[in-house]
Order: C-alpha cells, then structure tokens, then sequence
C-alpha cells in the first residue's frame, strides 16, 4: 500500500515537473520545498475529491467515456468528474489520440457532433473493455458504478438473471463492463451522430455461435438488440465462463487439447523439466482455452496489446 501511493504521488509530481520521491530501503521519505507547497495547494483545492487519477487511468477513462456520451462528451464535465483541469484534459486528449492511432482507430473533433472515434467496430470495443479493465476498482466505482445510471443498472440486473438461468459463473466483474458496453450499443442504435462501423460475422461464426446455450438466453433476455450485436454479447459471455465443472464443447475440445499439449511442450523445454503425468493438467489447460479462445476466435479481443504480440491461428485462418 505504501508503495502504491509513492506511486500515485510520484505521478502527480512527474507531471508538474516537480521531481519524485526517492526510494530507497531503510530511509525515509523527504519532500522539497516545492513538493510539499504543491501538496499543500492541491489539497486546499481538491478537499472534495477520494481518489487521485494517474494519467494512464485518466486516458483509460477518457477512451471509455468517449464512447459512452458521443457527441455530448464534455471536456468540463470529465475534468470536473477527475478532479483535474481543462489543460490537462486536453494534453490527455493528444495521448489518447495516439494511442487509438495505434489501432487505426481515429479521434476527430466536428463542430456539429463534437468528438468522435472511428476505426473498425470490433477493435473500438475490444478498447472500451480493456481500458475499463485497466482502471483500478475504486476509479471504476467512482466513475462507472453501475447504480449511477439506471440503463446501466437495467442491463445488469438483465445480467445477472441470465447468468443465473443458465447455471454458470462469469469471470468477477465482466457483468458490470458488459452493461456498460450494453449502454453504448444501444445508443449507436438510437441513432448515433456518427454512426459506427457494423459488426460482421461470417455464416459459419454465426452458425457456431448459435449453437451455444448463450445465444437463446441472450435472444430472450435482450431482443431489443440487432442480430450481430446479440452474437456479439453472447461470444463475450461465451468467451467468460469461469464454471468448474462446464463440460467442452465436441466442436471446440480437440484444437483446445492441442493448445495445451504444445504448451506444456513449450514449458518442458524451456525449463529442462519433464512431467510425468500430463493428462489432467492438458484437461484443465483445454478446459480454459476452449472458454478464452473464443476472444481471439471470433476477433473480439484485443490481439496486439501494448507490448504484446499475439498471433492465433484456427483452423488454418489467422
């Protein structure tokens, strides 16, 4: 904990240019003159505020509620929300500009619709739900609880009972997130000032995906989606099973049992080691690959994360 905050505090020094905090074991921590006036000041101003954002999250949350609000985002209202100024908003804006660069994803600002972000619509989501995952869980609560806004709440509750139909457990968490990006479909339905890109599967995806038990539950507790976004949600629950006992589907078992052979092959010979009896440990490895694959399968992950390549290959296709 004491270094998570030397951490925090070392962030917001760094970004007024005023030095960090050495560490160094067995020594106290000392400020400057400067330091502490800074810290003084930022207090008296800020006595309203529970939680200091680092950049890294506030970009993740700038990305995020560039999506949720559209063309009503409010640089003053997320400012205000972050316990930061307009200034600093708008320096975050250029980074959050590179970084969708990264994924040919671009930011734009019109006078008529405000803010927008356009790129291919898998890639926009798989952001959305990977720099929610990358705020801490008191910003997340701060920022995007569920009961602050009731559509979200709706969705949710809608959720927990379609998990609770079909007898299995999500990954903690992703129930929330998957509400929060329910609220973002269904305002790119409404009629989006800009509209984004459509989603598109391929009729033998469609066909797979229709054959999993997430699909009808997905059909009957949200009908008010289009076609591709109802597979879309139900590869996303599909892609999240956590249940110990879930069986693997016939179809999915053999690319995912091979999956965890090479793995444990890979282990074998990088560390010189040779396990005796595999034959649970492949089980358990394909048991999770044949739920995790299908992010990657069915291109509703991320799959060049910063500082991470990872390249599929299924069935002969990347």
């Amino acid at each position: 904990h004491i270094n998570y905050s030397l951490l925090k505090i070392n962030n917001l020094f760094a970004e007024q240019a005023l030095g960090t905090i050495p560490k160094k074991r067995g020594a106290g921590v000392a400020l400057t003159a400067k330091q502490k006036q800074w810290l003084k000041n930022f207090s008296a101003e800020n006595t309203h505020l529970d939680y200091v954002f680092t950049q890294e999250e506030r970009v993740s949350v700038l990305i995020c509620q560039l999506m949720l609000d559209g063309h009503s985002f409010s640089v003053d209202t997320v400012a205000v929300q972050l316990g930061v100024s307009r200034n600093t908003i708008f320096s975050d804006m250029r980074s959050v500009k590179e970084l969708l660069a990264g994924y040919k994803t671009e930011l734009f600002y019109d006078t008529r619709t405000g803010y927008q972000m356009q790129g291919d619509e898998f890639v926009r989501r798989s952001l959305f739900l990977y720099h929610l995952s990358a705020i801490t869980p008191l910003a997340q609560e701060r920022v995007f609880a569920p009961d602050k806004d009731t559509q979200v709440a709706g969705a949710y509750a809608q959720l927990l009972l379609l998990q609770k139909e079909l007898h299995v457990e999500y990954v903690p968490g992703v129930l929330p997130k998957l509400a929060l990006l329910l609220k973002y479909i269904t305002q790119a339905q409404r009629g989006a000032a800009v509209q984004p890109q459509p989603l598109r599967f391929s009729n033998e995806q469609k066909q797979e995906i229709q054959n999993h038990k997430e699909y009808p539950a997905v059909c009957k507790f949200f009908s008010g989606l289009e076609e591709n976004d109802r597979l879309y949600l139900a590869c996303q629950l599909m892609g999240n099973r956590i249940r110990h006992k879930y069986l693997m589907e016939e179809t999915s078992s053999q690319e995912s049992v091979n999956c965890a052979k090479l793995l444990i092959q890979q282990f074998e010979r990088l560390t010189g080691l040779s396990l005796e009896d595999t034959a649970q440990l492949t089980h358990n490895l394909a048991v999770h690959f044949s739920r995790a694959i299908y992010r990657y399968k069915f291109n509703i992950a991320l799959q060049e994360l910063p500082g991470v390549r990872v390249k599929v290959g299924l069935g002969g296709s990347n």
